[in-house]
Parts: C-alpha cells; structure tokens; sequence
C-alpha cells in the first residue's frame, strides 16, 4: 500500500533499546476510515529489517527516528522531505 501524497501517517514507538540506540516502530495511515499498516511497504522500499513482531527496528538516536524514517520515504518517493504529514501516537 503506496502512500500519497499529503497524507497523515502516523507511528508508534513500542520497544526503545536499553542502550538507546534503537526503536522498533509501527507505522500506518487512515485511509476510507480504515488503519492500514506501512511496515511491510517501508520494510521494502527503504531496505529496513521487519522483526516477527511486525515492527520495523530503527537504529539511531538524538532525534526523533519515526520522522526521520517518514522523511526518508517522503525524499524515495517524491523527492523532498515533507510529502506527508506525520503524527505519533
């Protein structure tokens, strides 16, 4: 499921390593009133490891990695940081 352009996605954080080096993230959009999940699309195109869990692992700290992995796949698949807007919940 390719997201579009403008859209909201939202994350949620559910585990942050003990060293602090790490999160594992769960992403998704509202779309026709119905959650859809990105992990497996995000999984692949921006070549990060799905754990059995279903959450993406995000290495990296000192900033706020659900953004930063937002903005990555804004800059694939348009080419500019700020295709969507991103909410954590």
């Amino acid at each position: 499921m390719k997201p579009e352009k403008g859209e909201t996605i939202f994350y949620s954080i559910g585990h942050v390593s003990r060293s602090g080096m790490s999160r594992d993230i769960k992403f998704w959009l509202i779309r026709n009133n119905e959650p859809l999940f990105l992990n497996g699309y995000i999984a692949k195109t921006l070549g990060y490891k799905m754990r059995d869990n279903g959450t993406i692992r995000v290495h990296g700290c000192g900033m706020d990695m659900g953004f930063h992995v937002i903005s990555n796949l804004s800059r694939e698949l348009f080419g500019g940081d700020y295709s969507f807007l991103h909410r954590m919940m």
